[in-house]
Formats: structure tokens, sequence, C-alpha cells
């Protein structure tokens, strides 16, 4: 339902719901990670968004969420013109 809520424009809602699902442990917790940084870029809280999607491509490696969110800081950082980042 959270990441409904992301894809409706609810960040909020989606960061809060998200938020608990976040924790060491917890099943599907790359997929969290990874709506809770998208969750968080569109609540402007760039900074998280950064650490969270390093942390998602770090972390989880086997997992498509990092290959998306190798995808998502490249676009990210095209956009801010900072290519050598």
């Amino acid at each position: 339902l959270a990441e409904c809520d992301y894809f409706l424009k609810k960040t909020r809602a989606a960061r809060e719901a998200l938020q608990r699902y976040t924790q060491p442990g917890v099943s599907r917790r790359g997929e969290a990670l990874f709506f809770y940084g998208l969750a968080s870029r569109a609540a402007g809280l760039n900074d998280t968004f950064l650490q969270v999607m390093r942390s998602v491509a770090d972390d989880f490696p086997e997992q498509t969420w990092a290959e998306d969110a190798l995808d998502n800081l490249g676009t990210y950082y095209i956009r801010a013109d900072e290519d050598d980042k």
C-alpha cells in the first residue's frame, strides 16, 4: 500500500508507512528502502534520497532494486549537473 501511496504522489504517507520496513531483518527490505528513497526525493529530502539509494546499491547488489537505485542516482546527478559523481 505504501508503494501505491508513492505512485499517487502521497509522499508523506508513503515515507511514514515504509519507515518500519527499512529496519534490518525485515522481509523485502531492499524494496522498502528503494521506495523510501524515492519518496524522500519527492518530498525534497535529497540528502536522504542519496544516502538511501547508495545503501540499496551497496547492501542489495543481487537484487534488481540495486540496479534501479544506481539508475536513479545517475539520473539525479545528471540533472544536478554533477555528472562526475
